[in-house]
């Protein structure tokens, strides 16, 4: 591309106003005229960024673009960098990143609770010929990949077989170390999860999820090891947002979070679409922390830590608010079946309706956790209705909920329940525990219930009417 072409979009034409006469429609046309002759001089210079629009994506959401997004890639080869102008890339099956590429785009975030949200710079799954696992698809030898920049599109959620957005593939596959970081992208619509697989060193950083199966997913023997997950949103997935239900997992930061209404529609957080979707749930593993996370209207619990047969031990909660959580709670029935998608209560005389026994929910959840470290944190429930306030409260039966854990420490923290008695719960087989300064605002109730089985030996202290009581041995 000459330089007269590059710079053509910029020139005024007759007809143009006398000010401001740059559209942003000719500002896109000549930043991306600008970039392609940028990258058209790196390349033929032996290196730089390779324009996947120079290997013949066309980006206008009507052309196969696959085979020519990959052809960039594979042009840039190990250590490469490929750019995606702006533009929608149809895609009819996953793209395959080499091992330390920069993959990148200019899209930039925007919170979106449309199934398919509007972006300019997106990388698109086409339901109508897609064949395939993921959008993007990790080799075993793909290690050291940076995703940035992008919208990665799934086919939507009513698409018939599960497709992720990125998808590092099961741990047997896996041939070591990912060191895989997403940054600045948005994961959507997608029949499967966001991000899958076994992931083992993956750092993601101010990236949205949403409108998928599960945000981020580990199930089977799929672990997810030495990770950070910072500043990230993660919204309106289906049956939940951070679900770690695979095998071991450990040395986990996740930091500065937003984790809201999986399960939910938009609107009443109170009519679940799926009764029991956790914001987070972590199933078994060690050395985790959770910093300044906030969730908001997830049918299930807002934190589950732990499971009835596997251990989670070394936990840190720090700074966290767990908020209208469990709006699971509100839906009636004990029937349910699958429709188009969505959860809807049955009765027991219905072949394709299944049994399922609706639990008390609650903002955070330990089980069979040991170890565990809460502080400076709150549990509170809200409105049912995102439009009016003042209407009914939803939220979890319990503020915390604790059984078969030992050597945990809740302090400094407020701790809230529909019911007062519900704010603070300690089942049966607990041990080694210190439950103090913990407030119920507003409430002369008891902000302790303990079951039998329960070591007694505490010291609580929590505010009533403006006041300090302290109560032992409860």
């Amino acid at each position: 591309m000459s330089r007269s072409d590059a710079l053509e979009p910029l020139t005024r034409r007759p007809g143009d106003p006398a000010s401001k006469w740059l559209s942003p429609e000719r500002h896109r046309e000549s930043v991306n005229a600008t970039h392609d002759m940028i990258d058209a001089v790196a390349e033929a210079a032996g290196g730089g960024t390779f324009n996947v629009k120079l290997y013949g994506a066309v980006g206008d959401g009507v052309a196969d673009d696959t085979a020519a997004i990959q052809a960039a890639i594979d042009a840039a080869g190990i250590g490469g960098t490929v750019y995606f102008p702006l533009g929608e890339y149809r895609t009819t099956g996953p793209i395959y990143p080499l091992r330390q590429q920069i993959i990148r785009g200019c899209h930039a975030n925007k919170y979106s609770a449309a199934i398919f949200p509007y972006v300019q710079c997106s990388i698109k799954a086409d339901p109508t010929e897609w064949t395939g696992a993921a959008v993007v698809y990790s080799n075993p030898n793909s290690y050291g990949v940076e995703l940035r920049n992008l919208a990665i599109i799934g086919p939507g959620p009513e698409y018939v077989g599960l497709v992720h957005g990125v998808y590092f593939g099961p741990r047997e596959d896996s041939s070591g170390e990912r060191a895989w970081n997403i940054k600045d992208c948005l994961i959507s619509s997608c029949s499967g999860d966001g991000i899958a697989g076994h992931m083992w060193v993956f750092d993601m950083r101010d990236t949205h999820i949403a409108q998928c199966r599960v945000g981020l997913h580990t199930f089977d023997d799929d672990g997810l090891l030495d990770c950070r997950i910072i500043g990230c949103n993660i919204y309106f997935n289906r049956e939940g947002g951070i679900v770690l239900d695979g095998g071991w997992t450990g040395a986990i930061d996740i930091v500065g979070c937003r984790v809201e209404r999986s399960g939910n529609s938009y609107g009443y957080p109170d009519t679940p679409l799926v009764y029991d979707a956790p914001g987070i749930r972590i199933r078994r593993g060690q050395q985790i922390s959770l910093i300044g996370v906030n969730t908001d209207a997830n049918t299930g619990h807002g934190l589950h830590i732990g499971h009835p047969t596997s251990y989670v031990y070394n936990i840190m909660i720090v700074g966290c608010h767990w908020k209208r959580d469990g709006g699971g709670d509100q839906a009636p029935g004990e029937y349910w079946k699958w429709v188009d998608g969505v959860q809807i209560q049955t009765t027991s005389d219905d072949p394709d309706g299944e049994h399922v026994s609706i639990a008390g929910y609650a903002a955070v959840r330990l089980e069979r956790a040991f170890k565990v470290v809460m502080q400076a944190s709150v549990c509170s429930y809200g409105a049912q209705d995102d439009f009016n306030w003042e209407t009914d409260p939803v939220g979890p039966t319990y503020g915390l909920h604790v059984t078969d854990s030992g050597s945990f420490e809740v302090s400094s923290c407020v701790v809230d329940a529909p019911v007062d008695a519900n704010a603070v719960l300690i089942g049966e087989g607990c041990y080694s525990y210190k439950v103090e300064r913990v407030g119920q605002p507003a409430s002369a109730g008891r902000v302790l219930t303990v079951e039998g089985g329960a070591d007694v030996s505490k010291v609580i202290e929590f505010k009533s009417d403006g006041l300090i009581k302290w109560n032992l041995g409860l």
